[in-house]
């Protein structure tokens, strides 16, 4: 059996609690029984029954211990109905009575049997709950497949199945069941480190309908280390590019692939990773790449977690033209624009904008003049008088002296303890430690890219 607890209304005792199932009885051979009941001891049921040949309803109510002063009684009536009907359940928490109700058109719905008064039993100790059930009497044959199919249940007082089912709906089919093919609504996702987006799967199925089954599919990432994915969102965890294969296997056993690229950066540049209110309403082309910040405006992107860029040196910004808003970045190490940050000097004619992370100070705030905590990065945004634009081409962190983009999937992360057999340098090539002339320990070494056996390493 299926229960579920019956809520009273508040302040309104004489108002009927009720629970209405549609149940399809098509499946329903001699001897079964299928409908609903408000069990408590007393208690009572509305069902189906198939007997003698004969479909009816029956109404009865019963005691699990001895009562006093109620009597077991039972009523039916013979139906012609041989598909669906509307069964109904009610009780009124001020006089604690119930009363059973059979329809044929979900409209009009007609009393069967007599009120029956609940008691507070502890032979039941769940209070009232309204409860669904199909059994039968008698031992099936092997051929044969009794059941009963409850299309809904629901406490409303009127409740149309047209809502969620077209009116030519006459049950699942092979068809809906089978996935003809799955497809990402976007098959290049831009992510942002530290971040998630959902993601949209969708499968079409040989009867036309489409439904979203991005939960309901396994996926395969081909580089863990980038992205991981969740009930259906996908969290961007390093920077680079990776594909994710996802397969689905529908009900039918039919199995279906598809692949996705993802790229994940501190600095997308689709629309949903840009806030353009941090301050001030401005506006963001994602075509152009095109910040137009409202008047003493803020904008750019959050980090929700809080990201780490202490592995990077540089934060460069290119732009394709110079900005015309008084522009400069602001970075801010908590999640308000109000507390301490830094600010880079405005950006003026400049079309490459440099900020040396490693030697950044706060400018503002109680921190003004301490070292810059970019393990812990929150926003990064531009600041603009909302007279103009800012057009960028490119923004991104780097190690490289030259301030180009760098391939960062090429970087190893290491702890300082499997360092102590090789020899360390700087990305300029001057030698820095090694195990047969340092008398201190690798572990000395501050975070950050290095070179070992001729590959980029990243400390942490």
């Amino acid at each position: 059996m299926l229960t579920q607890r019956i809520f009273a209304y508040h302040g309104k005792s004489q108002l009927a609690s009720k629970g209405t199932i549609r149940i399809d009885i098509r499946n329903l051979h001699d001897g079964d029984k299928a409908g609903i009941c408000i069990l408590q001891d007393p208690y009572a049921a509305i069902a189906v029954e198939k007997k003698d040949g004969e479909t009816r309803i029956v109404w009865w109510q019963d005691q699990l211990t001895e009562n006093d002063g109620f009597s077991p009684e039972q009523e039916f009536v013979v139906s012609d109905i041989d598909s669906v009907i509307y069964l109904r359940a009610s009780i009124t928490y001020g006089t604690s009575k119930t009363q059973f109700y059979y329809s044929t058109d979900n409209i009009t719905y007609k009393a069967l049997g007599s009120q029956t008064r609940l008691k507070y039993n502890l032979s039941v100790f769940v209070g009232a709950r309204f409860g669904l059930f199909c059994y039968n009497n008698r031992q099936n044959t092997e051929d044969e497949k009794s059941y009963a199919d409850f299309d809904w249940f629901s406490t409303e007082e009127q409740y149309d199945e047209s809502t969620f089912y077209p009116e030519s709906f006459d049950g699942y089919n092979e068809d809906m069941l089978t996935a003809e093919s799955i497809e990402f609504t976007n098959n290049n996702l831009e992510l942002m480190l530290g971040n998630g987006v959902p993601l949209y799967l969708i499968a079409t199925f040989a009867d036309g309908h489409k439904e979203d089954i991005s939960s309901r599919a396994k996926y395969s990432i081909e580089n863990e280390e980038l992205v991981s994915i969740n009930n259906g969102n996908i969290y961007g965890q390093k920077e680079g590019d990776t594909n994710i294969t996802a397969t689905f296997t529908d009900i039918m056993g039919n199995t279906h692939q598809r692949t996705l690229s993802a790229h994940v950066t501190f600095f997308p540049f689709s629309n949903e990773h840009i806030n353009t209110s941090l301050f001030s309403q401005g506006s963001y082309d994602e075509t152009t790449h095109t910040f137009r910040p409202g008047q003493w405006g803020q904008m750019g992107w959050e980090y929700t977690n809080g990201a780490d860029m202490s592995g990077y040196r540089y934060l460069v910004i290119k732009l394709k033209k110079a900005q015309t808003c008084g522009a400069h970045i602001n970075i801010f190490t908590a999640n308000s624009i109000w507390s301490d940050c830094y600010s880079s000097a405005d950006f003026n004619s400049k079309k490459l904008i440099v900020v040396d992370l490693q030697n950044a100070t706060y400018t503002s705030g109680s921190k003004k003049g301490q070292k810059l905590e970019t393990n812990k990065i929150h926003i990064v945004c531009f600041w603009g008088n909302g007279n103009g634009t800012i057009l960028v081409e490119d923004m991104y962190l780097t190690n490289n002296r030259d301030y180009s983009r760098e391939e960062t999937t090429d970087i190893d992360i290491v702890n300082s303890a499997d360092v102590s057999t090789h020899q360390i340098y700087t990305l300029s090539g001057q030698r820095i430690w090694s195990s047969t002339s340092s008398s201190q320990s690798a572990s000395t070494l501050p975070k950050g890219i290095y070179i070992m056996d001729g590959k980029k390493i990243l400390i942490k």
